[in-house]
């Protein structure tokens, strides 16, 4: 059912988690993100919520490059989720 309704690369990280009990996936796409909570009970984070943790942590600076650089790969992050990771760290949305 997942190969058939969401990507392969998310279908996989459900799967394998599923697999190996692990309760908690990273995914960013939000029709996964739904299936992964809804349907499998997984605890889901995002990219900006690791990068916000990692920065918290004092393990990475400034979070405004690596957005820059996630969006020129062709990484998509809603806006509204960069602007709460920044204010989140204290840099400008």
């Amino acid at each position: 059912m997942l190969r058939i309704h969401l990507d392969l690369g998310e279908a996989s990280v459900i799967e394998s988690a599923l697999q190996n009990q692990i309760s908690q996936v990273l995914i960013d796409e939000q029709k996964a993100r739904k299936v992964a909570r809804n349907v499998y009970g997984l605890t889901v984070v995002g990219t900006a919520r690791v990068l916000v943790e990692l920065h918290q942590a004092g393990l990475i600076g400034p979070l405004s490059p690596l957005f820059k650089i996630l969006g020129a790969s062709s990484y998509w992050i809603d806006q509204s989720i960069v602007n709460w990771a920044l204010k989140s760290v204290g840099e400008e949305a």
